[in-house]
């Protein structure tokens, strides 16, 4: 029987240490699931009230603080949140978290996302050369992944950047394309932007 305590203590300790792992896996699934409702729920409000937006996006931080993709989706909506109110300096910081954490995961769409966000605060800011920076990035990005939604946003975006630095010429060539392909999702392209794009090709013909 002495033969056998060893073997006996090894298997007893396998099934701690194994119903311990799995105990702590179905915590950090469990985190990990309420983190991803607070992100949505908080990424819903961001217009409504940025302020619980900071906060459900922080609280669901430390639930996955782990996980850099779900790291990543809270300072993106953290950037975003800050800048609906304002605060630019925040909302680039949050921004450059956000791109951070997407070029070491390596998500095209991400990266294009964060240069998004950092382009619309650069214009905020009132920074125009440096938001056309930030666009000009995402359209090798939109070739790339061959994301027409994001091509059609970028070039809007571009457009209307070029329209704040006075060159109305390259501002109507983009805005034209931009519409082009926005005919093709007429539901994802707001009325305030399209009368605004129309206004701004008319003012420059």
């Amino acid at each position: 029987m002495k033969h056998y305590l060893p073997l006996v203590l090894y298997f007893h300790c396998f099934l701690f240490i194994n119903t311990l792992f799995a105990q702590n896996i179905q915590k950090f699934e469990q985190d990990s699931n309420k983190a991803a409702r607070l992100f949505e729920d908080a990424w819903r409000i961001k217009f409504v009230n940025p302020d619980s937006t900071i906060a459900l996006s922080r609280n669901g931080m430390v639930l996955s603080k782990y996980s850099k993709p779900m790291q990543m989706l809270g300072h993106r909506n953290i950037s975003v949140a800050y800048s609906i109110k304002g605060n630019l300096d925040s909302a680039e910081y949050y921004c450059l978290k956000t791109l951070e954490l997407a070029q070491k995961l390596n998500i095209p769409t991400a990266i294009a996302s964060a240069y998004q966000n950092l382009g619309i605060v650069a214009s905020q800011k009132g920074n125009n050369k440096r938001a056309l920076n930030y666009y000009n990035k995402i359209t090798e990005i939109a070739v790339q992944t061959g994301d027409s939604l994001l091509v059609m946003r970028n070039l809007i975006n571009l457009g209307l950047s070029y329209y704040k630095l006075g060159d109305y010429r390259s501002s109507t060539t983009q805005l034209m394309r931009g519409l082009k392909i926005a005919e093709t999702y007429k539901d994802t392209i707001s009325i305030t932007q399209r009368i605004l794009v129309m206004l701004i090709m008319k003012s420059t013909t």
